[in-house]
């Protein structure tokens, strides 16, 4: 099986770039798994784009750093099934001497410490828990009794990811209950944690605003 993500990537930017890069701002957004590969190809866009500043949304994909809740060897998997490119220069990048997968975030976090960086989350997020819990040849179908992460290691992972990313310019907002994904869903301007709602914490990153923290990780 051939994927072509990257390639396809690169040939949208290629049409869009001439036009984006005047843009005031651009956001690379994610859904679910988009979510996850928007995080690893920031670098790509932020590059292919410039002046314009490019900032980051993954909705419903945020990648722990805690082996926990994302094992090196379902990292590994990932990487060589897929053919992830890691980031030139992020060590931590490489599950073998690191957090893995869950430190590409951070890391743009670093290079780009101008721009907007933002995970939307729910508590218990399902979908996730199958997701990362999916480790060992019993979880090819996902459906062994052990695929899965328990409520305390995907709430670790949550909070693995929000320890990492600096203030102000990356934050984590975190929804109440077992949904997976916003950006998409009809229910998306009704969506808020406590005081705060979703679309105005989303426009908050879409304007390189101060971008808070949203929500408990329980």
């Amino acid at each position: 099986q051939r994927f072509a993500g990257a390639a396809n990537l690169d040939a949208v930017l290629g049409q869009v770039g001439p036009a984006a890069r005047d843009a005031e701002a651009v956001v690379l957004a994610g859904v679910s798994a988009g979510g996850i590969g928007a995080t690893l190809s920031y670098g790509r866009a932020a590059q292919a784009l410039v002046p314009a500043p490019v900032h980051l949304l993954a909705d419903g994909g945020p990648v722990p750093l805690d082996a926990a809740a994302f094992d090196p060897a379902l990292q590994r998997q990932w990487i060589e099934t897929w053919g992830l490119a890691l980031p030139a220069g992020c060590l931590d990048c490489d599950p073998g001497r690191g957090p893995g997968l869950g430190a590409v975030l951070p890391f743009w976090t670093r290079r780009y410490p101008d721009r907007r960086f933002g995970a939307v989350a729910f508590q218990d997020d399902v979908a996730l828990r199958i997701l990362y819990g999916a480790v060992g040849p019993e979880c090819a179908d996902e459906r062994g009794p052990t695929c899965k992460l328990t409520p305390d290691a995907y709430a670790a992972g949550l909070q693995s990811v929000r320890d990492a990313l600096p203030t102000d310019a990356a934050a984590l907002f975190v929804l109440p209950g077992e949904g997976h994904t916003s950006l998409l869903s009809p229910e998306l301007f009704d969506r808020a944690s406590g005081a705060t709602a979703l679309t105005d914490w989303l426009g908050t990153l879409a304007t390189g605003g101060v971008l808070p923290e949203v929500g408990t990780v329980p």
